[in-house]
């Protein structure tokens, strides 16, 4: 009877492994750096690797900030355990990663971002309390209803002044994470609050709440619908459609982006034509491709790119104005003179310094269409909520540098070789014109594809204007229709969370979970069987 319970139990036991494969052991989550001794030591240590990271970036970076809850500053590189109730020198482990010991409020965010394996384009890396330097989207707090994940802004000393102008709404004097909100309170996980990590809860129209820092749950999916049927029945589609593309990369940027210059943002998402020139809502064809309406410049040179033909890998899609982020190679202004398909990063808040606002970050971008002796001409996204082309001394203060990425490595010109090779045998007059004519067959070929589905495109919105407003099904199947894109961009979609800890991967941790809880019960069933038989024996 007592092995018979004993076998019941460890049968009960396996049954609830497989139906709750949470209760199993899971992987620990690993910072990517080296933690120093003293906080491998510290029970806060413990905590973050019992994190369980979800891809969630909100999700995610809430419970990192609620597993490091207590942690104290301490006086010396010693006590970054946090466990020096009476630390008062600003030296934390968050510091220690971010390489400063000093005032930490926002290193704590950036360190639980990393942590969470939230990229540097998404939430930037800064000791600066600012919305600005964070990389975010910034939302005063009368204009917005804050939700977990977001940065809560700050501001003690709203009157301050930086360099004889007016602070910017963006700037504060501390931040933390929201991690809750409740009715009208909001509550949070603040770094640096009387010199530790701390939970704390204010009341919405808290006076000293200046605003909050927004940024997207996930990161950017090559599979965003590419065309909205909207846009495909405007002007700008047409001038799009009429852009002869020449296989260089910078002159098809350049000329996809002039191909657009006087689209208009609009309010609503069936403004997306580029007609609305009252709309201040955010709502464009760029955003519709990326998959979020905000702040555009970042996503309209990301949209150029596609259109352009230039895979993910030269330009990476992203919604900011950062060259990191958008896979390009950063040159200060005074070191390059542009070309025509630079990108131009510019810095509207130039008392940032080199450390807080490091030099591949910036404000806006736009797409280098001229060049002169002493001007440059841009066309750039989200400016006055509109296209617009503009031109600029080489020395304008705002501009802070360049974008820069290769042409694509042509191999045809080996074709033309093989094909003399082969017909050397033949009499000369022949060998010298035959190859030729063959040659020219493929570049007639690669540069016809693109020009037949344009064509294709180009008719549908003709056919589809005299309708009414579709409905929503129609739209679903615009966007199945517009999945045959891709010819025409994201030629090489690369994985933009390759690095995230939380990628399942193949096979996501619930199935191997549940599997390895079936092959537990399969071989408890095995176990109970052989028990019996041998009893009987």
């Amino acid at each position: 009877m007592r092995r018979k319970n004993i076998l019941t139990a460890l049968c009960l036991f396996l049954m609830f492994c497989l139906l709750c494969p949470s209760a199993l052991p899971t992987a620990a989550l690993e910072p990517d750096y080296e933690p120093s001794e003293a906080y491998r030591s510290s029970p806060y240590y413990k905590k973050l690797r019992d994190v369980k990271l979800t891809g969630d970036y909100r999700k995610d970076i809430v419970a990192v900030a609620k597993s490091q809850v207590g942690y104290h500053e301490g006086n010396n590189e010693s006590e970054l355990h946090g466990g020096n109730g009476s630390g008062s020198e600003n030296y934390t482990e968050f510091g220690s990663w971010y390489g400063l010991q000093s005032d930490w409020c926002a290193m704590f965010i950036c360190w639980c971002a990393n942590c969470a394996g939230i990229p540097q384009g998404v939430i930037g890396r800064t000791g600066w309390a600012d919305a600005a330097d964070f990389g975010v989207e910034y939302r005063p707090k009368n204009e917005y209803t804050p939700v977990p994940g977001d940065i809560i802004v700050f501001d003690f000393a709203p009157y301050r002044t930086y360099t004889g102008a007016e602070e910017p709404d963006e700037f504060g004097d501390h931040v933390g994470i929201v991690v809750e909100v409740s009715g009208n309170t909001v509550k949070t996980v603040e770094g640096n609050s009387s010199n530790a990590v701390r939970e704390k809860s204010y009341a919405l129209n808290y006076s000293e709440i200046k605003g909050y820092g927004v940024y997207p749950d996930r990161p950017y999916s090559p599979d965003a619908p590419k065309t909205s049927k909207w846009y495909k029945r405007s002007d700008y589609y047409k001038k799009l459609q009429a852009v002869e593309k020449t296989g260089n990369y910078h002159e098809d940027l350049a000329a996809v982006a002039l191909s657009q210059v006087g689209y208009h943002e609009g309010d609503y998402v069936y403004q997306v034509t580029g007609n609305y020139t009252s709309g201040k809502g955010k709502y464009t064809e760029y955003g519709y491709w990326f998959g979020k309406q905000t702040a555009w410049s970042g996503i309209f040179v990301s949209w150029c790119a596609n259109r352009a033909g230039i895979p993910d890998t030269v330009i990476t899609p992203t919604v900011w104005s950062v060259t990191d982020d958008l896979g390009l190679t950063f040159r200060w202004a005074k070191d390059h003179t542009p070309a025509i398909g630079d990108v131009v990063i510019f810095d509207d808040q130039p008392y940032h310094s080199d450390t807080a606002h490091p030099g591949a970050h910036g404000d806006r971008c736009g797409i280098v269409v001229g060049v002169s002796a002493s001007d440059v001409t841009v066309v750039e996204g989200s400016s006055s909520c509109a296209v617009v082309k503009k031109t600029y001394s080489l020395t304008d203060a705002s501009i802070k540098g360049y974008g820069l990425y290769d042409e694509p490595i042509k191999e045809e010109s080996s074709e033309p070789e093989s094909s003399a090779n082969e017909s050397s045998g033949q009499e000369e007059s022949s060998a010298s014109s035959e190859p030729a004519e063959e040659s020219s067959k493929p570049e007639e070929t690669s540069s016809d594809e693109p020009e037949e589905s344009s064509v294709t495109e180009s008719s549908e919105p003709a056919e589809s204007s005299e309708e009414p407003e579709p409905s929503e099904p129609a739209e679903s199947s615009e966007m199945t229709e517009s999945s045959d894109e891709s010819s025409v961009g994201l030629d090489a979609p690369i994985d933009h969370n390759d690095t995230d800890p939380s990628d399942p991967g193949i096979f996501p941790p619930w199935l191997l979970l549940s599997l390895a809880g079936a092959a537990l019960l399969a071989v408890a069933a095995v176990v109970v069987v052989l028990l019996r038989k041998r009893g009987k024996q």
